[in-house]
């Protein structure tokens, strides 16, 4: 089984802000690559690109194509260095076609007189209460299989559930450190649009993005996500998720662009 650290552990191509690698078909969700590897891929690459120790902000990708498995390149840009403030692309291509956009900003702490308290999050049961989910081949996403996850609230996908949004408790279960491991347990349930929906559907991310405000915990701590659709409609759903760790404090903050096929017409259904 390929773990997480390896799966982004892409080799650089001599002085060229270029790296090579796969995605391994253990890190499928579907035809396409997990958003939260392909993302951690794109990071790891700027980080690697940037050489300091600005820490990540934010991060951004637009999934422009499926990301497949098979050989894949990251070629990365560093759009501006300032004084404290990093701003970095990097492009993941597949076949001579760029597949997704991962855009960083890595900036440095600074005095400032401005402070706001995130607050706290405690879930309402303890992990060992909450659901644990188990990979059935053929059922859940492939990538799954390298997950924790507990599900403690809120309706499973396709229930016709009309909730909120969902909640649980998540961790990697292979080898996984730092702040790209972070960013992907932020992606790591299903999209909280899902629940409403009666039957299986296809369903795909256009574009996330991922605010870090709170260091990686250690990867065999627990960390708690709660996501919630915010607005769906037209075939699309804008989401929310929240991501604390084991000590209740913020750690990460997203809002996601679904796209849901639930009605194809004759355009989609071809």
């Amino acid at each position: 089984m390929t773990t997480f650290d390896e799966a982004i552990s892409w080799r650089r191509r001599g002085e060229d802000l270029r790296w090579d690698g796969a995605i391994p078909e253990s890190w499928l969700q579907g035809r396409t690559a997990f958003g939260g590897l392909s993302g951690a891929i794109g990071l790891r690459a700027m980080r690697e690109a940037i050489a300091d120790e600005r820490p990540p902000r934010t991060v951004d990708v637009a999934f422009v194509a499926p990301v497949v498995a098979g050989p894949a390149s990251a070629t990365v840009e560093i759009l501006r260095r300032g004084r404290n403030l990093t701003q970095a692309s990097a492009r993941i291509v597949q076949e001579g076609a760029v597949r997704a956009i991962v855009s960083g900003v890595f900036a440095n702490p600074r005095r400032s007189g401005v402070r706001v308290d995130a607050g706290e999050a405690r879930p309402p049961i303890p992990v060992a209460e909450a659901r644990e989910l188990p990979f059935i081949p053929g059922v859940t996403p492939t990538f799954t299989q390298h997950l924790d996850l507990r599900w403690a609230d809120g309706g499973f996908p396709f229930s016709g559930h009309h909730t909120e949004g969902i909640a649980g408790y998540c961790r990697h279960r292979t080898r996984a450190a730092g702040v790209e491991a972070l960013l992907a347990l932020v992606d790591a349930w299903p999209a909280p649009v899902l629940p409403l929906l009666d039957r299986p559907t296809h369903a795909s991310t256009v574009r996330w993005t991922v605010h870090l405000v709170g260091d990686a915990p250690a990867s065999d701590d627990y960390c708690w996500l709660r996501s919630t659709t915010v607005a769906a409609g037209d075939g699309y759903a804008t989401t929310e998720a929240r991501l604390y760790g084991p000590d209740a404090r913020l750690l990460a903050w997203a809002e996601q662009l679904v796209a849901v096929f639930d009605d194809p017409g004759p355009e989609d259904a071809g």
